[in-house]
């Protein structure tokens, strides 16, 4: 990927595109690429690294005068940290879809049901909602199929398999 620099009071700054207003002039970017080096812009091909295990210095000038990046290799411990951000994104994830699962799957429930009916469901799908909302959907699925086949009714059955649905679409 290229990108464009230009040094400004000493600070190199990188930006996707030559800018459109630059300097006090409107339309900048349409002057042209003599117009751009001369006022000192280039162009910066930024290396590409492998984000598991690499990343890139601060950009800097190099002895010929170019702006240029290096690749760093990656600590143990900054690769172990960065796969303590994914699980965390990870987990977030879960439990954003474990919440509006129980939301849709109460809104579903209120529908369908009467009062009595709902209360009664409530019950049965509680431990589900607390598992969905934790984003510990492989629990959700265990407390489904906790759910007693031949005594429940034809309601707590399709619950049953709504709620299994979902999940196993969406975990």
């Amino acid at each position: 990927m290229d990108i464009r620099a230009i040094k400004v009071n000493g600070v190199i700054k990188t930006f996707d595109n030559i800018p459109k207003f630059w300097n006090n002039i409107p339309y900048y970017n349409t002057l042209g690429e003599i117009r751009f080096t001369a006022d000192g812009w280039q162009t910066v091909t930024v290396p590409t690294i492998d984000l598991n295990t690499q990343k890139l210095s601060d950009i800097y000038e190099d002895g010929n005068g170019d702006y240029t990046y290096d690749v760093i290799e990656l600590t143990l411990q900054e690769i172990e940290d960065g796969w303590e951000l994914d699980d965390i994104t990870e987990f977030d994830t879960h439990i954003q879809k474990g919440i509006e699962a129980s939301l849709k799957l109460k809104s579903y429930l209120k529908r369908q049901l009467n009062t009595t009916q709902y209360k009664n469901a409530r019950v049965l799908v509680r431990p589900i909602w607390y598992s969905l909302r934790l984003g510990d959907w492989d629990i959700a699925l265990d407390e489904i199929t906790a759910i007693d086949d031949a005594n429940s009714t034809a309601i707590s059955q399709t619950i049953k398999t709504r709620i299994q649905a979902y999940v196993t679409n969406n975990f």
